[in-house]
C-alpha cells in the first residue's frame, strides 16, 4: 500500500499569537518534529496543500483536501498529523496504518485514512457537525489509544513540551575541575600556632626571630680566638654549656664548648674534641685551624621577616616545631570546613546497617573537618529536602549518601531542587560511582550526592568530596602517580580499581565488586584508567590534605 504522509499546518494560529508551525522546540521547528514522526512509514511527504472544499473549515477541511491530492497522485491512503503535534509515542504510528481507518483518540487529527473516503468526507463536511469526532463515526474509524501527548495551542504548552536536559555525565577529570571551578575557598581566621595543627595557611609565614638566635657551636670541642687558629700552647678556660652566658674570649685561650652553646665574643672558630691535643691544662694546636669551623652562624636558617611558610600548606608536627623555633606565636588559617552528613533510606531503619554514613565521616574527619553525621532519613522528598536545608543553615558542605540515582525512592536530585541548588552534574562516566551528583546552592555552598553503594559512595567521596575540601581550604588540586596497566575491556568509562602499591609491582585485589568491601582492608591506593588504554594514575586510599 502506497502512503502520503501529510502535515496540517494550515490554523490560524489565534490562540498561540504567533506561526505555530515555525515555533521552536528543542532547537528545531514544530513542523519538522510533527514530519520526522511519521516520515519512516510513508512513501512520500506533502505539505502546504489546500484546504478542500473551502478554506476555514478546520482539520476536516485539511484531511480533505489531503485524501483528494493523495487520491490524484497515485496513493492509496494519507497518514495525517499536525503540526501542533511534533511528538508522538513509536508504536503509535504503526497501529493507526494496521487499523485504518484509524485516528488517535488523545488527538484526533493525527489518523491514517484510506484515499477511498474523500468523496464521503466532502460530503459530510457540508453539514453542521464538522468535528473529528463525528467524522470517524461516520466512517467507522477505529479509535487508537496512546500515552498522553504534547498538544500546542499556547506559549505555555510550547514551554512545558520542551525537554528536560539531559544530565551532564562529564568525564572523571572533567568532573573534578568542575567541583573546583564552583567551590570558593574559605575565610581565614587567627589561632595560636600550639593549636595549628592539622590546619592549613591561610597567608604566608614569616620569621620573628634569628634562627639560630646566635652563633652556636656545632659540636663539642674547644672554642678559638682567630690570632690562636695559626697554633700554639693555650691555656684552657672555663667550659661553655648550651645556655650560659659566658665572657668574651681573650687570645691564648681555649674554652670547653658543648653542642649549642653560644659562641663567646672574640671566638672564630671550634676545634672538635677529637682533634685537640689536650695536655694537663693545655690545648696544644699542632697544626692551622681554619676559621669559622662547627658553628652555626646567626640567622643562617631564618631571619625576621623571612618568608618561611606560604599559604596552602597543612600544617604537620615537624612544621609546627620548625615554626616554634622562628618565633611564630599566632598563625593565619583557613576555617574549619564544616561538613553535614545525611544518609538517606528507609532500609537504614529496617535493619540495614549504614556503613556510608560512619565511613564518610571517618574519611572526612582525617582531614581535620568538623564533621556531622546526622540520623538516617526516610526515602521522601520533602524529609530529605528538609534536612539539606537545615545542614545548610549551619554547614560549609552537606553529604548525602543514598538515592542519588534515578529510581522510584532516589529523590535527591529533586531534593536538591526543592532547596534553590543548581545541578553541575548528576552522574559521571566511571564506574564504580557512576550516579554520583554535585550542585552548589546561591549561597556558594556544595551539595555532593553520593550513591548507596558503599564503595561508589566511597570513590565519590574520596575523589569529588576531596577536591572540594582542597578547593575550600586554598590547597593544590591532587596529583597521583602516572603508571602503566594491563588494557581494560572496552566500556567508555573512567574504571576505579582498589590495588596494593606500596611494595612493589602494583597488584589488582580480587573481589573489586563494588559491593565487596574486604579488600579495602588490603588496599593501600587507587588506580584510575580509563578503558582502551594502558595509561592510569595511582592515588593514595584516602587523602588526608597533607
Amino acid at each position: 500500500m502506497k502512503r502520503l504522509g501529510v502535515v496540517l499546518a494550515g490554523g490560524r494560529s489565534s490562540r498561540f499569537g504567533s506561526d505555530k508551525a515555525r515555533a521552536m522546540l528543542d532547537g528545531r521547528a514544530l513542523i519538522d518534529h510533527a514530519r520526522d514522526t511519521i516520515a519512516p512509514f510513508v512513501d512520500a511527504m506533502a505539505t502546504d496543500i489546500p484546504d478542500h472544499p473551502a478554506p476555514g473549515l478546520g482539520p476536516l477541511g485539511g484531511l480533505c483536501g489531503a485524501l483528494r491530492h493523495a487520491k490524484a497522485q497515485g496513493f492509496d491512503a494519507v497518514m495525517v498529523t499536525a503540526c501542533d503535534i511534533p511528538l508522538l509515542p513509536s508504536d503509535v504510528v504503526p497501529k493507526l496504518i494496521d487499523a485504518a481507518p484509524a485516528f488517535l483518540l488523545e488527538a484526533p487529527v493525527v489518523g491514517c485514512w484510506p484515499v477511498g473516503l474523500s468523496n464521503q468526507l466532502e460530503a459530510f463536511l457540508g453539514g453542521e457537525d464538522r468535528s473529528m469526532h463525528a467524522w470517524a463515526r461516520a466512517c467507522a474509524a477505529t479509535g487508537i489509544a496512546s500515552d498522553p501527548i504534547h498538544n500546542i495551542n499556547r506559549p505555555a504548552d510550547l514551554t512545558s513540551a520542551q525537554p528536560t536536559p539531559k544530565p551532564n555525565r562529564p568525564a572523571f577529570f572533567e568532573a573534578i575541575a568542575i567541583v573546583e571551578r564552583h567551590v570558593a575557598t574559605l575565610p581565614a581566621e587567627t589561632i595560636a600556632l600550639t593549636d595549628a595543627l592539622g590546619r592549613v595557611t591561610a597567608a604566608p609565614v614569616q620569621a620573628q626571630r634569628f634562627h639560630p638566635a646566635a652563633d652556636m657551636s656545632a659540636m663539642d670541642g674547644f672554642v678559638l680566638t682567630a690570632a690562636d687558629c695559626t697554633g700554639g700552647d693555650l691555656a684552657i678556660g672555663d667550659p661553655i654549656f648550651a645556655g650560659d652566658a659566658s665572657a668574651p674570649l681573650p687570645p691564648g685561650t681555649a674554652c670547653p664548648i658543648m653542642t649549642g652553646a653560644i659562641i663567646p665574643t672574640g671566638g672564630a672558630t671550634v676545634l672538635i674534641k677529637e682533634r685537640a691535643t689536650v695536655e694537663g691544662d693545655r690545648l696544644r694546636i699542632t697544626e692551622p685551624v681554619a676559621t669559622a669551623m662547627n658553628i652555626r652562624s646567626k640567622g643562617e636558617d631564618a631571619a625576621p621577616g623571612d618568608e618561611v611558610l606560604g599559604p596552602g600548606r597543612a600544617i604537620s608536627a615537624p612544621m609546627l616545631g620548625a615554626l616554634v623555633a622562628y618565633g611564630v606565636e599566632t598563625i593565619a588559617v583557613r576555617l574549619r570546613p564544616r561538613v553535614s552528613i545525611i544518609p538517606t533510606g528507609d532500609e537504614l531503619g529496617g535493619g540495614i546497617i549504614d556503613v556510608n554514613g560512619p565511613m564518610i565521616a571517618a574519611l572526612l574527619a582525617e582531614t581535620g573537618a568538623a564533621v556531622t553525621l546526622s540520623a538516617p532519613v526516610p526515602d521522601s522528598r520533602e524529609a530529605i529536602a528538609s534536612a539539606i536545608a537545615a545542614a545548610l543553615a549551619t554547614s560549609d558542605f552537606v553529604i548525602t549518601t543514598g538515592g542519588a540515582s534515578a529510581g522510584e525512592r532516589d529523590h535527591i536530585p529533586d531534593a536538591v531542587r526543592d532547596v534553590g541548588a543548581t545541578i553541575h552534574f548528576h552522574g559521571v562516566r566511571m564506574r564504580p560511582g557512576k550516579p554520583v551528583l554535585f550542585a552548589t546552592t546561591p549561597d556558594g555552598v556544595p551539595i555532593l550526592g553520593l550513591p548507596g553503594n558503599p564503595v561508589a559512595s566511597l570513590v565519590g567521596c574520596r575523589f569529588f568530596g576531596m577536591a572540594a575540601l582542597r578547593r575550600m581550604l586554598g590547597l593544590p588540586s591532587e596529583t597521583g602517580r602516572a603508571v602503566t596497566s594491563a588494557v581494560l575491556p572496552t566500556n567508555g568509562v573512567t574504571n576505579i580499581t582498589r590495588v596494593v602499591a606500596d611494595d612493589g609491582p602494583i597488584s589488582p585485589l580480587p573481589g573489586d565488586r563494588p559491593h565487596m568491601m574486604r579488600s579495602l582492608l588490603t588496599a593501600d591506593h587507587w588506580m584510575v584508567q580509563l578503558s582502551d588504554t594502558e595509561q592510569a594514575t595511582l592515588f593514595p586510599l584516602t587523602d588526608r590534605l597533607r
